[in-house]
């Protein structure tokens, strides 16, 4: 067959010598010559996976970063440790020594260098051999899965070491470290695929945790201004200034509610937290009327709780009535003795006879002991009084036993214009009381016995007048204005708790009188609840920080919460956006902080769903979630 250029020369003979049909014919050859031929078609390529199904690739593609990774370390074990043939290159190419010391050290060299070449000729037959692999999905798939395990696996079996934050770092920067060293002990082909591998580990770890970190912090930015538009975006803002302001924010998940029914302590009387407490004063001095309210009601539930053993005047009048009733029969049979006594004394004195009641000696023992309070003249009103009832009285047993009354009454306080006086005196009081007890037993038999049941019958009455002594002692002097009782204050209750002994003595005329004989165990434990109750109240009111500069005490007046906390120097994050948005946003978070600070069960609801400790964790799982997941795809696609 001739060839195209013979055609052609044929074509130019014909064309000269006017051979039209031959010129057509070769043409014609010369056009079917130049046509392109098909290509002859081609079988398609056998593949190593060919006959897997996807399971089996992705097992495949699995033990294949396995082995990557086990092959990466030793190669990059060996070439550390091949470092040292650029000491001898650089002998070498300094021309130090003789020919034959050079040439010895390039056998060295290549000796170090042959574990280095054995590697990375691996690498590359084994990149061959898995190539038919890794371009299946599912062979991908299992090679990026195994390099993630690889990743997170380390770091869950160290959970609860301090292994644990290297092993899965939650930041963007420690997920590009973490990265770009997996990367690094991948299989390497030559130092400049060790180079491209560290750079891809690198940039996925820092790419994958730094898009969840970003997206995180525009979302935490969007949420920080509309905040104060919302219900939960308030309450979040108030939780942020709380625990800004807490000097221990794990306090605020105690809980310690009061023991006295119906008073409901403060957030900071419960955590004893001295920043919550000056974070309550000062939301206190714009929002006061709940504080106050608060405190109120949880006043009267305290007197309310006294009052539950006191009583007041109609019941110890009541009791005392029930008790002159019960003793009646034995005083009047005392009383019947006296006379008997008193009638033989007359009688004898009618017959010459030595008779003595007794009277003389003891109006100069209760004159003895008027004269050794002389140098008191409160001391000494009260005893001269009882000297001269005792001097005015007569000698029958009936009339010595109203002076035993009036001694009652001065102790009890019940004697107009002579309360102060018989406070003063009550230890004399008593001695001439017991004066007249001796003489009164000495000429009625019966009196001891009446004396006993009256004090038996007296327990109860006792325990009332102890209580309202207290109540008299632990208070203000000023009864509130609203409900008209008794203002307790921490200073003074807590002066009565410590002299409880000396107040029932004072209250029952008994010198011998104790707390533990007069009260019951539940009335003690209602005082040292009530007690702890208002040494919490004083911490509240006196705990923490100073009150500030006066720019303090201008934010916190004109009700700019947020802002007088910072400037005690309290950080709280996203308030410049509150303070920026007005009165509006203050408002409602100064509301949420007063429903906070006023109810410890309200606040625990609240930080619990408001947790910023929960979204800094969800963050960071966030974070390395992605920048494991980012490694993971780079090393997986490296390889």
């Amino acid at each position: 067959m001739a060839t195209l250029a013979e055609l052609e020369r044929a074509l130019v003979a014909a064309d000269a010598a006017g051979n039209t049909e031959d010129a057509r014919a070769l043409a014609q050859a010369i056009a079917a010559q130049r046509q392109p031929k098909a290509a002859p078609k081609m079988e398609p390529r056998a593949r190593a996976t060919d006959g897997m199904s996807s399971f089996d690739r992705f097992r495949a593609g699995v033990g294949k970063s396995l082995v990557d990774t086990v092959t990466g370390l030793a190669q990059a074990t060996v070439d550390q440790g091949t470092r040292v043939t650029g000491i001898g290159d650089a002998i070498i190419n300094s021309g130090v020594g003789n020919e034959g010391f050079r040439r010895g050290i390039q056998q060295v060299n290549d000796v170090w260098r042959k574990p280095q070449r054995y590697l990375q000729n691996l690498a590359a037959d084994r990149r061959a051999l898995d190539e038919d692999l890794t371009s299946t999905p599912a062979g991908f798939l299992g090679n990026t899965a195994g390099v993630l395990a690889q990743v997170v696996g380390p770091g869950l079996a160290a959970r609860g070491s301090g292994a644990a934050a290297t092993l899965l770092p939650t930041t963007v920067r420690g997920n590009a470290i973490q990265g770009g060293l997996l990367g690094y002990v991948q299989p390497a082909t030559s130092e400049g695929d060790r180079a491209v591998n560290t750079g891809l580990g690198g940039a996925g770890g820092f790419l994958g945790a730094a898009v969840p970190a970003a997206a995180g912090g525009a979302l935490r930015a969007v949420r920080g201004v509309a905040a104060p538009f919302t219900q939960k975006g308030a309450e979040a803002t108030a939780a942020r200034v709380v625990r800004g302001f807490a000097a221990d924010p794990s306090t605020l998940a105690n809980r310690a509610p009061s023991a006295v029914p119906d008073v409901q302590r403060t957030l900071a009387e419960e955590t004893l937290d001295p920043g919550i407490a000056q974070l309550q004063r000062t939301v206190a001095a714009k929002e006061g009327a709940p504080f106050d309210l608060l405190r109120r009601g949880n006043n009267a539930a305290r007197v309310g709780a006294i009052r539950g053993f006191a009583g007041d005047e109609a019941d110890i009048a009541a009791a005392e009535a029930a008790r002159n009733a019960s003793t009646e029969s034995l005083r009047e049979q005392a009383f019947a003795e006296g006379a008997d006594t008193l009638a033989r004394k007359q009688q004898a004195s009618a017959l010459m006879m030595p008779a003595s009641s007794g009277m003389t000696q003891l109006r100069q023992g209760i004159r003895e002991i008027a004269r050794s309070g002389a140098d008191n003249p409160s001391v000494q009103s009260a005893t001269n009084a009882v000297s001269r009832a005792l001097d005015q009285t007569g000698d029958s047993v009936g009339g010595l036993y109203n002076v035993r009354k009036y001694i009652g009454d001065l102790l009890n306080g019940r004697v107009a214009g002579d309360d102060a006086s018989a406070r003063a005196a009550s230890r004399e009081l008593i001695q001439m009381r017991d004066m007249i007890d001796q003489n009164l037993s000495q000429r009625a038999p019966s009196f001891p016995q009446y004396l006993d049941a009256y004090r038996s019958a007296s327990e109860p009455i006792n325990r009332m007048q102890a209580g309202q002594e207290l109540l008299k002692r632990s208070s203000s002097g000023v009864a509130d204005p609203t409900t008209g009782l008794e203002v307790l204050t921490p200073a003074a209750f807590g002066r009565s708790v410590r002299n409880l002994d000396q107040i029932s003595a004072g209250a029952t005329g008994f010198s011998k009188a104790s707390a533990d004989k007069v009260f019951q165990p539940s009335d003690l434990a209602t005082i040292g609840n009530i007690n702890d109750d208002l040494a919490r109240q004083a911490f509240a009111d006196t705990a923490g920080r100073g009150s500030g500069s006066d720019t303090f005490q201008k934010l916190a007046t004109n009700g700019d919460i947020i802002g007088a906390v910072q400037e005690l120097g309290v950080n709280i994050p996203g308030s410049g956006v509150i303070r920026m948005l007005g009165s509006a946003g203050r408002d409602r978070v100064n509301r949420q902080l007063v429903e906070i600070l006023t109810d410890p069960a309200r606040a625990q609801e609240v930080l619990r769903r408001a947790s910023a400790s929960d979204r800094r964790a969800i963050q960071g799982v966030l974070t390395a979630m992605g920048g494991e997941s980012g490694t993971a795809l780079a090393v997986g696609s490296s390889n």
